[in-house]
């Protein structure tokens, strides 16, 4: 409270200035009422995020046990299925096989055909060439030998390829239980992974009475003339896109807590902010500043911070 003068404690009263103690102390009186009333209305809302945080873990609790229950279902369905899919994939190999033995065949059948094409033609330009002399000996024969047919050689590049068949509806079903099969996978992932995170939640600290867990992530902003700042509880803190560092940790205490590690400075550290923490009726970014460089102050007011009375208990339960 500001210091007030009204002569009264001056040598024999002979110093003379205005008394300004009672409206000092009016003023005083009246920011007190301002302030009561804040922390009035900021505790109401803290017990209900109370309440509300004391529902949410009640039903993380539920989701837990509800989803630590139905993995070893899942688990056994994925075993299951996986076999099935095995067992198809077994049935399937028969045909696999049948199929690479007749191409075996079929290669080794082409190249004896070309080998016996090599030799036909040898053959055929050997009596092509006794023929010729017996032409020049006997032009009987050559008009004898114009009419008669020429055999002609075994083309192996004519012959059909064999063609192996695929069982249709065997290979619709593998589709559909590799289909199966992915799909239970997912839900056993997803249940492992929803069973870490909840049990991460229930672990972490939120404060006295959890009245924090409610607001972890949730997010609130300030504009000043230059820059729009944003502080996510738990999580970072930025300035416009540049971040102003993420959740370090919680001095409780202290009602305070430190976020480091953000973007390098030109020339300078790493970007840091320290938030204080006060009561308030809303979740507010009251104020911005940079006491050092690179170094971020928020002032942030929430109904966590506020105190809560043993008459603002009685007026709740009267309620």
């Amino acid at each position: 409270m500001e210091n007030c003068c009204d002569g009264s404690d001056e040598y024999l009263k002979l110093t003379k200035c205005p008394d300004t103690c009672g409206e000092l102390h009016q003023a005083y009186l009246q920011e007190q009422a301002r302030l009561e009333e804040i922390r009035k209305l900021g505790a109401q809302k803290k017990m209900e995020l109370i309440a509300n945080a004391k529902d949410k873990i009640k039903e993380l609790r539920r989701e837990l046990k509800t989803t630590k229950a139905q993995l070893p279902r899942f688990l056994k369905e994925a075993e299951a299925a996986k076999n099935k899919l095995e067992a198809l994939k077994r049935r399937k190999e028969p045909v696999s096989e049948s199929g690479n033995f007749i191409n075996t065949i079929w290669e080794k059948a082409s190249s004896l055909l070309k080998l016996a094409n090599i030799e036909f033609t040898k053959t055929a330009v050997k009596e092509q060439k006794t023929n010729e002399i017996e032409i020049t000996e006997s032009p009987a024969a050559a008009e004898s030998t114009d009419e008669t047919p020429t055999a002609s050689a075994p083309n192996p590049e004519s012959t059909a390829e064999p063609v192996v068949e695929v069982d249709p509806e065997l290979e619709k079903e593998i589709e559909q239980v590799e289909q199966e099969v992915n799909d239970i996978n997912r839900k056993v992932s997803d249940s492992e992974s929803r069973i870490k995170q909840i049990s991460e939640e229930l672990e972490q600290d939120n404060g006295v009475d959890d009245v924090y867990l409610t607001l972890r992530n949730q997010c609130i902003e300030h504009t000043d003339e230059e820059y729009t700042y944003k502080l996510c509880f738990f999580s970072d803190s930025k300035q416009g896109y540049t971040s102003l560092g993420t959740f370090e940790s919680w001095d409780k205490e202290a009602h305070s807590m430190s976020y480091t590690s953000g973007q390098t400075c030109w020339n300078g550290p790493a970007r840091s902010t320290l938030v204080q923490l006060q009561c308030a009726t809303e979740n507010t970014l009251i104020s911005v500043s940079e006491p050092n460089k690179c170094e971020y102050l928020f002032i942030v007011g929430t109904p966590a911070e506020c105190i809560i009375t043993d008459s603002d208990l009685s007026e709740k339960d009267e309620l």
